[in-house]
């Protein structure tokens, strides 16, 4: 899981169970060793599901407990955005939850070779703001080829789009040409974006999690 600036934003994979494993990407406001610490408390109970009355396999549940639990004006006005989903192998399907994060991207198909990027619909308010606040829980089925991309906005926030800041799409638009030259992996697409902005260090903390699934396709060869 490859990352540039891990601090204040944290990925994580945990099991559940061998039948599920839970991805999550989170992005604290700020800097410092107040937005490291926040993180880390948000990881840490999640990680050890000490979060009350809560499914841990039910994202939009999950999301809702964190936004009640870290609540900004308990945490000096800091607030996080988080992406967090549950893979369900046998189903192949990943359900999710998004509070403030940028969409997840997917490129799937039958084969590598035939797979085409997909823009995992779902949003949600940022973490801490507003008491009481629902999340929804949306999903996905994967395909027998799958490749997840999961990151925070300081990966594609950079001046280098034709003289502007690029956007959420201006990215999508990065991956998918990467995917075609196969090299829409961690480090090529990090790589792309520094020479975007023409420098080597981004302003923002930058996380980005790939993760692959291959199945089916591999069988049948």
């Amino acid at each position: 899981m490859p990352t540039q600036n891990p601090q204040p934003g944290h990925e994580n994979l945990h099991a559940f169970s061998e039948r599920t494993i839970t991805v999550l990407l989170l992005d604290v406001c700020g800097h410092g060793i107040g937005a490291a610490l926040l993180s880390i408390s948000v990881v840490n109970a999640l990680r050890s599901e000490s979060l009350n009355h809560v499914d841990f396999r039910d994202p939009g549940q999950v999301l809702a407990e964190l936004n009640q639990v870290f609540k900004m004006e308990n945490h000096n006005d800091m607030f996080f955005t988080i992406w967090y989903g549950v893979y369900h192998k046998h189903k192949r399907e990943i359900v999710y939850a998004c509070g403030g994060h940028p969409p997840a991207i997917a490129m799937t198909g039958e084969t590598p070779e035939t797979a085409e990027l997909v823009k995992l619909s779902g949003e949600g308010f940022i973490i801490g703001a507003i008491p009481e606040k629902k999340y929804a829980s949306f999903s996905f089925s994967f395909r027998p080829f799958t490749r997840l991309y999961v990151f925070s906005d300081g990966i594609y926030e950079v001046d280098g789009c034709e003289g502007k800041i690029c956007m959420f799409d201006d990215f999508v638009g990065v991956v998918d040409d990467l995917y075609r030259d196969n090299r829409a992996h961690v480090e090529g697409i990090i790589d792309t974006m520094k020479a975007r902005q023409g420098r080597e260090v981004f302003d923002d903390d930058v996380s980005l999690l790939e993760i692959e699934f291959q199945t089916d396709y591999e069988a049948n060869r």
